[in-house]
């Protein structure tokens, strides 16, 4: 909990307390001593552990020894600041680009383009961006993670109007593609040299009887075979998990079922397709039995009645599957199996998406996706868990605050062998002030 209004950024680590090795550096010491005099410093942390007379004198002569490393007092005084060289960056990802064809020379007004941003995370993001006389436009508004597809179109223009190429860049720098240039006299001594030359013949032979020697010694050619998985099979990994993925059932595509778009529900598509299962309709009433015993219905793996499959439309179907019973991840025993229905998402609903006009589109990379401090889930149920002798429980260097959200909850495991452990909370606000908390539980 942060009781300061500024916005602020912390980090946390929890160690085992019974390893943790005496502190060399904190968050005062990088950035209030050892950045800023000439000269290592041993142990700088000790300078700020404490505000005892002899820890400040100590401090006192650390200081007459090195000397600042950047300011010159004399000249700060008299007014004459540092000059800096190198102005703060201001500037992060941007989308911009330039606009090719012939819409731009034929247009006598203010071109906008429309750009729909589409996330690894399935985030969508729309916006307009006036396009300037020589075709070139800019939005500073863009940050992502990984890659995104940009959908564009030209606002109010049609596909035969809209003529162009758009060329995309992210803002960010580019890879240096210069080729390395040798200097051919600096090789010359060598080469017209006796004794290297004969060297280099040496090297020359013994690199051909290893390839001699690896060339009969290669093995026979080995051939692979694997079987390419099915449509169904690949719906089955993307929809199913847990206790309704693999198991004894029947499954069923209706995403490329041409037959499916001419039953009226889901129960009629059913009928007389599951061997055992007996589904019968009369009106709005419907019942469905397996084996004599009632059939459960699960709509995204969540618990529904046969009422509620019944009004759903077909065409937002993609996967079903029926699950012989028993069936275990029903209420009731599941004697009577399941119908596991699972509704189109993502890039397999043709209703909702973003490219079904045939909007063009390219790929856009973004930062790099920073990795996370692994943690291990003890929630998940599993057969059997390894010793666990983590000395680093939890760390996280993105703890943020400001006044609307002050709190951060955190969740961690400890490991089987810890009683006591070390917590370091370290962290900046925006008006530049500092904190360091060390806290013990046992």
């Amino acid at each position: 909990m942060v009781k300061d209004t500024a916005a602020t950024n912390m980090s946390i680590s929890i160690t085992d307390a019974s390893v943790v090795m005496p502190e060399q550096q904190s968050i005062y010491s990088d950035f209030l001593l050892s950045s800023d005099i000439k000269g290592k410093v041993y142990n700088p942390a000790y300078y700020f552990s404490s505000d005892a007379d002899s820890v400040a004198a100590h401090l006192d002569l650390v200081m007459l020894t090195n000397g600042w490393r950047r300011f010159d007092w004399s000249k700060i005084k008299a007014g004459i600041l540092p000059t800096l060289k190198y102005p703060r960056e201001t500037e992060v990802m941007k989308l911009t680009g330039k606009l090719y064809g012939t819409a731009l020379s034929k247009s006598s007004e203010n071109l906008l383009l429309n750009l729909i941003l589409n996330g690894k995370d399935s985030t969508n993001k729309m916006l307009f961006v006036p396009v300037a006389k020589d075709g070139t436009f800019e939005d500073k508004s863009v940050f992502f993670y990984d890659t995104s597809r940009v959908y564009y179109s030209l606002n109010g223009k049609s596909k035969q109007e809209n003529q162009t190429v758009v060329q995309f860049e992210n803002g960010l720098l580019k890879p240096s593609t210069n080729k390395l240039q040798l200097d051919q006299v600096a090789f010359q001594p060598y080469t017209t040299d006796s004794l290297a030359r004969a060297k280099l013949n040496l090297f020359l032979l013994e690199q051909e009887k290893q390839r001699k020697l690896l060339a009969s010694m290669t093995l026979t050619e080995v051939v692979v075979k694997a079987r390419v998985k099915t449509p169904v099979q690949l719906l089955e990994e993307k929809y199913a998990t847990g206790l309704f993925s693999g198991g004894d059932g029947y499954s069923f595509d209706l995403s490329s079922d041409g037959l499916a778009l001419g039953a009226v529900d889901v129960l009629t598509y059913l009928q007389s397709k599951v061997p055992g299962l007996n589904i019968s309709t009369a009106g709005s009433q419907a019942s469905a039995t397996w084996r004599g015993s009632k059939t459960d219905f699960f709509l995204n793996e969540s618990n529904s009645s046969i009422e509620q499959v019944q009004n759903i439309n077909i065409s937002e179907i993609a996967f079903v599957k029926a699950i012989r019973p028993p069936f275990f991840g029903s209420m009731n025993g599941g004697s009577g199996g399941a119908i596991a229905i699972y509704t189109k998402r993502g890039t397999s609903n043709k209703g909702g998406n973003i490219n079904s006009k045939g909007m063009e589109n390219v790929v856009l990379g973004g930062y790099s996706v920073f990795k996370e401090f692994f943690q291990p889930d003890y929630d998940k149920p599993t057969a059997s868990f390894e010793a666990d002798n983590r000395t680093t429980l939890y760390w996280n260097p993105f703890l943020l605050t400001n006044k609307r959200s002050p709190r951060v909850r955190i969740e961690f495991y400890n490991n089987d062998i810890s009683k006591k452990l070390q917590i370091v909370l370290e962290g900046m606000n925006t008006n530049g002030r500092l904190t360091r908390v060390v806290k013990y539980i046992e």
